[in-house]
């Protein structure tokens, strides 16, 4: 890596995926994605965050929080009276 980051080289972005890639996995991905954002057409494109995999694991970690029904918010009722005339 420092002779990477040495040279001035830099990221253009990360690509995460859930669980463990083989070499040949992650090289497609990279390919992939070059492939979709090369060109002064693509150049600008967005890239498309599949979340599933990060709200399973924030789904995770609510459902490991213990709540009792005094951790739910109560609506509260106030009695309001007519104006008077």
């Amino acid at each position: 890596s420092a002779a990477f980051f040495g040279s001035g080289s830099t990221t253009s972005g990360v690509i995460e995926v859930p669980g463990e890639v083989t070499e040949q996995q992650a090289e497609a991905l990279q390919d992939g994605w070059e492939k979709g954002h090369r060109g002064l057409r693509k150049a600008h494109r967005p890239g498309v965050l599949h979340y599933f995999a990060l709200a399973a694991s924030m789904a995770d970690l609510v459902n490991a929080q213990a709540l009792t029904p005094e951790d739910e918010p109560a609506p509260v009722f106030l009695p309001v009276s007519p104006p008077e005339a």
